[in-house]
């Protein structure tokens, strides 16, 4: 390398003595050249990254940067010059002594995820990589900064599709049990919790003979009055099928947790329009409080889905867990399983 050939006459030069006036001349010209060649490999990478690249003095001012930056950031490169960098990172903290630096010291070896803004106010999410890069005793930093605005986006898609049931947009049984899970640990200050189990009535007959996409129509309308009907007092689910969930914390008493379990049944009174034909379809609503009847997510669910099946054995608009009658809907349930081909579960209530 001619850097390397500089250096190595430099050595000679300074142990033997000086050299002639050609060779001095050589190895400067091979000296600078190398140089030369290094910072032209170097913009070369750092203008063909698709990073934004920053490098920074020790007051957060922008000495130099690369294309992509200019692009995010929809600045010219040299306005980008002499620009404060938390204009366009306005979340970066700065020390009230020891200023910004001490920010980027912090984060020097480190991954960060901030709050950008570009120059028409548009906001992104940011990932950032901070490094020392001290030039003859100047202090200065380089800041990588990537756009992780879209990567974030499909992760937060992909986690509503995992929480979220794709025909009615409501949270799905996994979503459920989650809430579950959350609301029970808190059962103990706020009171107690119901669960109200909800199964559509006559809407087999809606899929038989009209055919699914008509009974999908039928499950999204019902859907939406549902979340109206329970408005802010609790949670709605679908837990697949025709069978619906709704936590609440409102129905302190079998009183109110009844009244709500009207609503949701009244809702239905007004038959759903798809197109040219108008179904009527009813619910059947099963009730279990905890922690009078279970202190855990799993058995109050259970509980609930038992008080469901004797609701719709008796044809009542809901049922209210009860120990006596729970045998009662465990062999309905049993006899409905087994005739689909499901076999039962033996420890279901």
């Amino acid at each position: 390398m001619p850097g390397e050939q500089a250096r190595g006459l430099v050595t000679q030069w300074v142990a033997r003595g000086p050299l002639p006036a050609a060779a001095a001349a050589r190895a400067a010209l091979a000296y600078v050249l190398g140089l030369r060649r290094r910072d032209v490999l170097l913009k070369s990478i750092v203008d063909a990254s698709s990073d934004c690249i920053f490098c920074v003095n020790a007051k957060g001012v922008i000495q130099t940067t690369n294309p992509a930056a200019a692009r995010l950031f929809g600045v010219e490169m040299e306005a980008l010059r002499g620009t404060d960098l938390r204009r366009y990172l306005p979340e970066v903290p700065a020390d009230p002594v020891a200023g910004i630096a001490a920010t980027f010291e912090a984060l020097c070896g480190r991954l960060t995820e901030w709050e950008a803004r570009t120059a028409t106010g548009r906001a992104l999410l940011v990932e950032i990589s901070c490094g020392r890069a001290g030039i003859g005793g100047e202090a200065l930093y380089t800041a990588i900064i990537r756009d992780i605005s879209e990567r974030r986006a499909q992760q937060r898609e992909l986690e509503y599709r995992a929480s979220h049931d794709a025909l009615t947009s409501l949270p799905n049984r996994a979503a459920l049990d989650a809430h579950l899970a959350a609301v029970l640990k808190r059962t103990t200050q706020a009171g107690p919790v119901a669960l109200l189990m909800l199964d559509l009535s006559r809407f087999k007959d809606v899929n038989d003979i009209l055919g699914h996409s008509v009974g999908d129509a039928v499950l999204q309308e019902v859907a939406r009055r549902f979340v109206t009907a329970v408005g802010a007092r609790g949670f709605v689910a679908r837990m697949g099928g025709d069978e619906f969930a709704v936590v609440t914390g409102d129905a302190a008493d079998s009183a109110a947790a009844v009244q709500l379990a009207q609503a949701l049944a009244h809702s239905l009174d007004r038959p759903v329009d798809i197109g040219d034909l108008s179904i009527t379809v009813g619910v059947n609503a099963g009730i279990a409080f905890c922690p009078t009847d279970a202190a855990d997510g799993a058995t109050l669910l259970r509980r609930a889905d038992v008080a469901m099946y004797l609701a719709k054995r008796r044809g009542t608009v809901c049922e209210r867990y009860d120990p006596a009658h729970a045998v009662q809907g465990l062999l309905h349930r049993e006899r409905t399983l087994h005739a689909v081909g499901v076999p039962p579960c033996p420890n279901c209530a």
